[in-house]
C-alpha cells in the first residue's frame, strides 16, 4: 500500500505552511488535482495541526481526509485507515477503537483492529478484537488464521490449533503451510498421529516423481485433477455432513435452501455440518454468518472438490460441476429446479440427443423428487433416464414453495416495508421470463416500458421483477412512484409470499404461485413467436387464470383479478395436477424421506420394466457401423429391451447421422457423453504412457489406469447397471478402455 507519510514528525517549516493563518480548506483544495491529493494535503495539515496543540483544527482537517480519500475502506471505517496507510500506528489504533466505540457489532472493525495489533507484535492485544469479529462473522478462514497465529504466538498451542482446523475448514485454497502449522501445535500438544496426518494432508497435491513440473503445473490448476485426488484421498465419509447446491452458487435458495430451513431448524440433526456453494459470499444472508457449523465454499474451489468428496449427503437443483463423481456410499438428493412449462433437454431445438450435464447428474442421483405425474413423464423423455436410473423418485411437493405459503402477516408487512411499502393497496408481481442468451436481452425494451407504465394506472403496487440484464437496462429511466423493484436479496418465493397477483408470461414460477390460490395472468403477448423459438408443453387451455395477449387485456385481467380473487374450478384442477402435495411442509417430507427414509409424506415412484437394458457406446458412430446400430436397436427393442445410446455430441453435425439417431424415437435413451473426466496425477502419467506405447511399463500404472477409467464409468452412469454393452468404437483407446473397465450387472 502506498504511504503517503513516515514515521518521521513535520519539520517546523511545513507547520507553518500548513497551520498559517492563511492555510484554508479552499486553498488546500486548489493546491490538489485530484481527490486524494486534497485528501492528503488535509491529511498532513491535520497532524501538522495535532503537533501544534490546535486539536479542533486537527479534527476538522481529518474530516476533511476522510471526505475527500479514495483509499479502500475509508467510508466503512473512519480516518484509522489513513492513519494505518500513512504508518501512523498509535492514531490508528486510536481512531479504530473510538469507531468501534460507536458501533461494537462492526465485525470487519474489530478484526481490522485486532490485525492491526498482530502486525504490531502485540498478539495478546490483538486476540480479544479478532475472538470478537470472529463469534459475529463466522465465514472467512483469514480471520481463524491470523486468530491462531496470534494464539501461537503466546504458547497457547490448543486454542491455536483449534483455530487452524476452523481456518482449513474454511479455506478456499489448499495452502500447505496451514497444515503444517497445525501439525506443529498437534505436536507441542503431544497429539503424533494426528500431526503426521496433517503433515500429510499438507502435500495432498504433490507432484509425482515421474512427472515433469510442466505437466504439473499444467494439470494441478484444473479444478477436476484435485477432485480426483480428493475422491482418492478422503476415504472416510462425513456422515453428518450435508453439501448444499443451488443454481450453480448463486444463493442459499431454491429446493435445496427449503431442505435446509427444516433440518438446520430441527433437533434431530443438531449434529450435522452444512456446506453451501455460494460464490459471492456478500450476498451469505446475515443471519447464518456467525454460524459455527456452516461452512461457505466457492463453486470449482479446492474447498469445493474436498467437501462434495468427503460430505454424507448432497443435495442440488441444478447440476453440480461436471467432473463430479457420487460415491458409493454419499446419498444424492437430485430436487429439480422447475416444472418444464418450456421444452428442456432433448426436446430442445439443437439438442435431439440431449444435454449430457443434466441427464448425467440424473445418473448419479440416489434420490429425484418431482412435484408430479406430469413431471415424472416430462424428466425421464427430456433427459433420458427411462428405466435407467437407479434413484429412489418421488413426487413431493417442492420445499422452497414452503417459504411462500408459510409466511405471517408480520413477515408479509416486513418484506413490504423493506421496500418501503406499506399503503395496505394491492401487490402485483411481473415476473417475465428470460429472452436470450446470456449476453443478449432480446426484451422489447420499448414494449416493456409501455406495458409497466400502462399497468402503473391501476390502483396497486407493481414490483418487476426480470432478469438482472433486463433491470439494468432499466435503471436509469424513470418510473411511475408504483413500480417497485424488488431487491436481490429477497428471493422469489419470499417476494411471492407478500403478493396477491402474478403476471408471467412462459416463466415457471407461476406453478410455485398456484398452491397460494391467488390471481394469475398469463401474458402471453408473442406466443406463437415464442412456441416456434423455444417450444412449450402446455398449451394456453391447460394455464391457470387469467390470459392477455395485448396490454389493455393485461392491465383489464390485473383489474379483474383485484376484484375477484377466488380461484375458479379451473384453476383448483391446476393445482391438484401440478401441486397436489405443496402444502407447507415440502421440506420436512422431502427430508423425512431422504435423511430418514420415511415415506409417508410422499409418493413413491417405479420405474419402467423393460426385459433387459442394453447400452450401445457409439462415439462418433462411423458411417459402416450406423446402420448397423439401426438395425439391432430395432431388433432389441422387438423384443422388450430398453436401449440406451452414448454418443459424441458431434454426431449431430452429421445431418444424415442426426436424421437416423432421431428416427429411433424417444423410445431409446440418448446419452451424449461430455467431457470433464477427473484424473489424478498418477493417473494422468499412467494414461499418457499407455496412450504413447499401448502397453504397461508397471503393475502401478495399470492400476492407475483402471482407476481413472473406472471412474469415469461412474462419472457418466452412476449406479447404472447394463445388462450388455455394446462397444461400437473397437479401434478408439478411450471408449475400449471404458468398455473393459464398466460396472458389470449384479
Amino acid at each position: 500500500m502506498k504511504r503517503f507519510f513516515s514515521r518521521k514528525k513535520v519539520g517546523k517549516d511545513k507547520v507553518n505552511e500548513l497551520i498559517g493563518e492563511k492555510t484554508s480548506s479552499q486553498e488546500v483544495i486548489k493546491k490538489a488535482a485530484t481527490k486524494q491529493e486534497i485528501s492528503n494535503e488535509h491529511y498532513q495539515a491535520a497532524l501538522a495541526f495535532a503537533e501544534n496543540g490546535k486539536e479542533q483544527e486537527a479534527q476538522e482537517a481529518f474530516a476533511n481526509a476522510v471526505e475527500y480519500s479514495e483509499e479502500k475502506d475509508v467510508k466503512d471505517f473512519g480516518v484509522g485507515v489513513i492513519h494505518e496507510s500513512n504508518a501512523q500506528w498509535d492514531l490508528a489504533i486510536k481512531a479504530y477503537k473510538e469507531k468501534i466505540t460507536e458501533n461494537d457489532s462492526d465485525f470487519q472493525l474489530l478484526y481490522k483492529l485486532g490485525v492491526l495489533l498482530k502486525k504490531l507484535n502485540r498478539p495478546s492485544d490483538a486476540v480479544p478484537y479478532i475472538e470478537k469479529a470472529v463469534e459475529g462473522d463466522k465465514v472467512f478462514s483469514a480471520w481463524y488464521y491470523n486468530l491462531a497465529r496470534c494464539y501461537e504466538d503466546i504458547e497457547n498451542y490448543k486454542l491455536a490449533a483449534i483455530h487452524y482446523e476452523n481456518t482449513i475448514a474454511r479455506q478456499q485454497k489448499h495452502r500447505p503451510e496451514i497444515y503444517r502449522r497445525l501439525a506443529f501445535c498437534l505436536a507441542e500438544l503431544g497429539d503424533v498421529t494426528a500431526s503426521l496426518e496433517r503433515y500429510r494432508e499438507a502435500d495432498l497435491y504433490r507432484i509425482p516423481s515421474n512427472m515433469s513440473e510442466k505437466l504439473y503445473e499444467k494439470s494441478i490448476s484444473e479444478p477436476s485433477v484435485k477432485y480426483a485426488m480428493c475422491y482418492e484421498y478422503y476415504k472416510k465419509l462425513d456422515e453428518n455432513m450435508v453439501f448444499y447446491e443451488s443454481m450453480s452458487g448463486s444463493s442459499m435458495m431454491g429446493n435445496p435452501g427449503g431442505i435446509f430451513d427444516y433440518i438446520f431448524e430441527n433437533a434431530d440433526f443438531a449434529g450435522f455440518t452444512h456446506v453451501w456453494v455460494i460464490n459471492q459470499f456478500d450476498s451469505i444472508p446475515k443471519k447464518y454468518r456467525d454460524k459455527e457449523n456452516i461452512i461457505f465454499v466457492k463453486r470449482n474451489s479446492d474447498a469445493y472438490v474436498k467437501y462434495i468428496s468427503v460430505a454424507k449427503y448432497l443435495i442440488c437443483d441444478s447440476v453440480f460441476a461436471q467432473y463430479i463423481v457420487r460415491k458409493p456410499g454419499q446419498k444424492y438428493l437430485h430436487t429439480t429446479h422447475g416444472i418444464y412449462y418450456k421444452t428442456v433437454g432433448r426436446q430442445s431445438a439443437n439438442k435431439e440427443v440431449g444435454v449430457a450435464i443434466s441427464t448425467r447428474n440424473y445418473l448419479q442421483a440416489t434420490h429425484l423428487i418431482v412435484p408430479n405425474a406430469f413431471m415424472v413423464e416430462q424428466q425421464k423423455i427430456a433427459y433420458s433416464i427411462k428405466a435407467i436410473r437407479s434413484a429412489q423418485v418421488a413426487i413431493a411437493g417442492y420445499p422452497r414453495i414452503d417459504i411462500t405459503l408459510n409466511n405471517d402477516n408480520e413477515v408479509k408487512k416486513a418484506i413490504l416495508a423493506s421496500m418501503k411499502i406499506d399503503n395496505g393497496k394491492p401487490n402485483v408481481l411481473y415476473a417475465p421470463t428470460w429472452r436470450g442468451t446470456s449476453k443478449d436481452n432480446q426484451f422489447d425494451v420499448e414494449k416493456l416500458l409501455h406495458d409497466l407504465e400502462s399497468l402503473a394506472s391501476i390502483d396497486a403496487n407493481i414490483l418487476f421483477r426480470g432478469h438482472p440484464i433486463t433491470r439494468s437496462v432499466l435503471k436509469d429511466v424513470k418510473m411511475p412512484s408504483n413500480i417497485v423493484m424488488p431487491p436481490g436479496d429477497i428471493s422469489t418465493n419470499l417476494l411471492m409470499s407478500a403478493m396477491d397477483i402474478l403476471i408471467s408470461d412462459y416463466s415457471s414460477v407461476f406453478f410455485d404461485f398456484i398452491p397460494t390460490e391467488k390471481p394469475i395472468v398469463h401474458y402471453l403477448y408473442d406466443l406463437e413467436e415464442y412456441r416456434s423459438a423455444r417450444g412449450l408443453n402446455l398449451s394456453e387451455e391447460e394455464l391457470p387464470g387469467f390470459i392477455a395477449k395485448s396490454t389493455d387485456e393485461l392491465v383489464s385481467a390485473v383489474e379483474q383479478g383485484i376484484r375477484d380473487n377466488k380461484p375458479s374450478p379451473h384453476y383448483l384442477a391446476a393445482k391438484e395436477r401440478f401441486c397436489p402435495h405443496d402444502k407447507g411442509h415440502s421440506g420436512k417430507d422431502v427430508a423425512l424421506w431422504f435423511f430418514k427414509g420415511d415415506t409417508n409424506s410422499v409418493e413413491v415412484t417405479q420405474n419402467d420394466k423393460y426385459e433387459k437394458s442394453d447400452l450401445f457406446l457409439g462415439g462418433l458412430l462411423k458411417d459402416a457401423e450406423l446402420p448397423k446400430m439401426v438395425t439391432d436397436v430395432k431388433k432389441r427393442q422387438a423384443e422388450s429391451h430398453i436401449i440406451t445410446a452414448m454418443m459424441q455430441g458431434g454426431v449431430l453435425k452429421d445431418q444424415v447421422k442426426k436424421e437416423s439417431i432421431v428416427a429411433l424415437g424417444a423410445e431409446v435413451n440418448f446419452v451424449p457423453y461430455g467431457p470433464g473426466m477427473p484424473k489424478t496425477l498418477n493417473e494422468i502419467v499412467a494414461i499418457r504412457d499407455f496412450e504413447k506405447n499401448k502397453t504397461f511399463h508397471t503393475e502401478s500404472f495399470k492400476k492407475h489406469y483402471a482407476s481413472a477409467y473406472s471412474r469415469e464409468w461412474r462419472r457418466l452412469f452412476g449406479d447404472t447397471a447394463f445388462d450388455e454393452v455394446i462397444n461400437l468404437e473397437k479401434n478408439s483407446i478411450f471408449w475400449t478402455s471404458l468398455f473393459n473397465n464398466r460396472q458389470l450387472p449384479k
